[in-house]
């Protein structure tokens, strides 16, 4: 039997040590090739957000993208989403057919638009 007044301590020790026993180790970081948030090179976020910038003044529907980009429905719907999020393109109501349609726009700054506008005369 242990001394008095330090049973305490013993028990506190071994129960550290079984803890410290059953800590898993830490599985390795491993290297993520599509790191969330951002824009890959020839993804069709990518090449979305560029067409909408190739032809900035102009409002297209979704399928005019799509058609354009020459990626599917699905994929340039997701593109879409992910660049309105971003706030890298606007959408509004398509009058012309029905409020559900919506034609994008890219979101471009003072100096890009002076830049863009050079390029298209």
């Amino acid at each position: 039997m242990d001394k008095p007044g330090t049973s305490g301590i013993t028990t506190m020790v071994w129960q550290l040590l079984l803890l410290q026993k059953q800590q898993r180790p830490r599985p390795p970081s491993y290297y993520n090739p599509r790191p969330a948030g951002m824009i890959l090179p020839g993804s069709t976020t990518e090449l979305v957000l560029c067409e909408l910038r190739a032809r900035y003044p102009v409002w297209q529907s979704r399928s005019q993208i799509a058609c354009s980009v020459g990626k599917n429905r699905g994929a340039v719907q997701w593109a879409l989403l992910y660049l309105m999020q971003q706030k890298l393109i606007k959408a509004v109501p398509d009058v012309n057919r029905n409020p559900r349609y919506l034609r994008y726009q890219a979101i471009v700054k003072y100096a890009e638009r002076k830049e863009l506008s050079s390029k298209n005369p």
